[in-house]
């Protein structure tokens, strides 16, 4: 599964990615509606993961 389509997934979810900036560059970030991380250090196959278990 491509990122893009697991974003939209989490986005339908109600859930947000953001990419970490920095060393961390190609990990991400994932926010509830409220604004709170819910997880963080995720790759893409730990996108998909998360995403299975919602």
């Amino acid at each position: 599964m491509k990122f893009r389509e697991v974003e939209q997934k989490l986005s339908e979810k109600g859930y947000y990615t953001f990419n970490m900036a920095g060393i961390y560059n190609d990990e991400y970030e994932v926010y509830d509606r409220e604004g709170s991380v819910v997880k963080s250090h995720l790759n893409v196959n730990g996108l998909v993961e998360l995403l299975n278990t919602l």
